[in-house]
């Protein structure tokens, strides 16, 4: 029988297949007789393992089942049906950074027992690497239990963090330029101007989506915990290059003889009405609350809170 992959794949058939075939821990999950114990040493294991996990490949912690071989029928005790996710919460709580975690909701019931089994699921962690505090040591998990992380390991580590911090400042960063764009051209096409200077200034208007393209799926995996900043840089940049095609559309009318000077007036009104609906009702507003989940998210600050980029200046 193949682990499960999943939260949710996980049953009471399954621990019960395990637990008769002497299953005591692999390098994807642990069993756990409780998440409080009188003894301190089971307690440390489970947040060295909640840390090996986030640290290595995630895995899952399987509360209410012995991790020592006894009796195939004495093996699955369960534990108490309580604030389980909040006595888990609690006792990982010396683990930094702070790991994320998903469980077993309701818990998996155990026939004839007033007990269930609790299983929470620590995914592969992209602010890795996490260390148990009161120790001061970084944790890897094998087929074999945990291992403590070595220099070159957690060195290297920190190097892959900073490497993907760095793209979310990319990501970041051509949003904010992105939004000082919209916010110039939207500026610009509300204003009364000769079909001249729009056919000047409309070259200088080119999103950039780039990073969003690019980055997204290297770091879809620091993201991917927040649904709704997913799905929002996706339409982000649908809309921003549906814009530029529709601005490059726009110049090369402006920009044919063949076009008399009544007709130019007309397509540039006709723009100016459409690019504002487009930018008021979807980009803008798409932008500032990426910007803002991103901000909340990363603790980033946008470096210029009182002032927007100059992209056109006539001389």
């Amino acid at each position: 029988m193949a682990i499960p992959q999943q939260l949710d794949e996980w049953n009471y058939d399954i621990i019960q297949d395990y637990v008769e075939k002497g299953y005591l821990e692999t390098n994807s999950f642990e069993f756990k007789a409780s998440i409080k114990s009188r003894n301190p040493t089971d307690n440390m294991g489970i947040v060295e393992t909640t840390c090996a996990f986030a640290n290595t490949e995630g895995g899952f912690i399987i509360f209410g089942v012995e991790d020592i071989r006894k009796s195939d029928k004495d093996r699955i005790i369960g534990v108490r049906n309580s604030d389980l996710a909040k006595e888990f919460g609690d006792r990982i709580s010396g683990i930094n950074p702070t790991v994320d975690f998903d469980f077993s909701n309701p818990p998996i019931k155990i026939p004839g027992k007033d007990t269930v089994i609790f299983i929470t699921q620590i995914k592969k962690s992209e602010l890795r690497p996490h260390i148990k505090v009161d120790v001061g040591k970084f944790f890897f998990r094998t087929n074999k239990g945990n291992k403590q992380m070595s220099y070159e390991q957690i060195k290297q580590e920190f190097l892959n963090y900073e490497e993907r911090l760095n793209q979310i400042n990319l990501l970041y960063i051509e949003l904010l330029s992105n939004l000082t764009i919209a916010e110039n051209l939207e500026e610009d096409t509300s204003e009364e101007t000769t079909p001249t200077d729009i056919g000047f200034r409309t070259p200088m208007y080119q999103f950039d989506t780039t990073v969003i393209s690019s980055i997204i799926p290297k770091i879809f995996t620091l993201l991917s915990k927040d649904k709704y900043i997913i799905e929002l840089l996706i339409r982000l940049r649908i809309q921003l290059e549906a814009e530029n095609r529709g601005l490059h559309h726009y110049r090369l009318k402006m920009f044919n003889p063949q076009i008399t000077r009544q007709n130019m007036k007309l397509n540039e009104t006709i723009n100016n009405i459409q690019v504002n609906m487009t930018l008021n009702k979807y980009i803008i507003p798409s932008l500032k609350k990426a910007l803002a989940r991103i901000e909340k998210e990363y603790q980033i600050k946008n470096p210029l809170p009182d002032e927007k980029f100059v992209i056109y200046k006539e001389e």
